[in-house]
């Protein structure tokens, strides 16, 4: 079921839309493959039409809606390929800032991280989605620990994508492992060590494949490949 927060002051009310409409389409309470009705989406977020098709053509530009002609606009499927090109992107890039940060951190920093990963340890069985935002902000902080916010822009508009994968990954099975690589990766940086800055960065890299065949598995209808097809060409990859 659609749920709604209270409009920002400084939100113009396309803003407010697209808004709810990430966070409900990351937390899956918009599912994969989900018809936008325009009408309960104007009473939900008491707007008119407009804002809702502004927000519904910005998000087909990033790919989380798909808009239909003549039929309507529909939450879009996860696209198996397009996470991976993420996920490889992501992981080129965090390696490089790992080393780099190790250069340039300063102790204030390093504090900010280790309070960090504190606070999502605490929140981690409650509150998933805080958790995950607490995430979000570990890795942002090490564009900014290196100056490469520009790099950040570029590619926090896929996350969504990224996010979704994980919230599916969250109801099969709560793994706070993440955030023991996130305690591996502040160490090393603290310590100036760029080898276990970068492993720490890529430990858990291996496993990807054998968590999208557990997705495929349980929610094969959610993908844009099929069940069967999706899952037998992930293990023949893995293969």
């Amino acid at each position: 079921m659609l749920e709604v927060t209270p409009k920002r002051n400084e939100e113009s009310a396309k803003e407010y839309v697209r808004r709810e409409l990430v966070r409900n389409i990351v937390t899956l309470r918009l599912a994969p493959g989900q018809q936008l009705d325009a009408d309960e989406l104007c009473s939900k977020f008491s707007v008119s039409r407009n804002p809702v098709r502004e927000a519904e053509l910005d998000l087909n530009q990033t790919g989380l809606v798909e808009i239909r002609p003549k039929v309507g606009a529909f939450v879009s499927k996860i696209d198996p390929e397009l996470i991976e090109g993420i996920r490889s992107m992501r992981l080129l890039l965090e390696q490089r800032l790992a080393e780099e940060a190790c250069d340039c951190r300063t102790g204030d920093q390093i504090s900010y991280l280790r309070l960090n990963i504190r606070s999502a340890r605490s929140c981690f069985e409650t509150d998933v989605m805080h958790c995950f935002e607490l995430d979000r902000e570990f890795h942002d902080m090490f564009f900014t620990i290196c100056h490469r916010e520009v790099w950040n822009r570029m590619v926090s508009g896929y996350q969504p994508h990224y996010d979704r994968i994980r919230m599916l990954e969250y109801r099969i099975r709560k793994d706070a492992r993440f955030l023991d690589a996130h305690e591996e990766l502040t160490d090393a940086v603290e310590r100036q060590d760029k080898d276990a800055a970068v492993k720490a960065v890529i430990g858990r890299s291996t496993e990807y494949r054998t968590s999208v065949i557990r997705l495929y598995d349980a929610y094969g209808e959610f993908f844009t490949t099929g069940l069967e097809s999706g899952g037998e060409a992930v293990r023949a990859a893995q293969a």
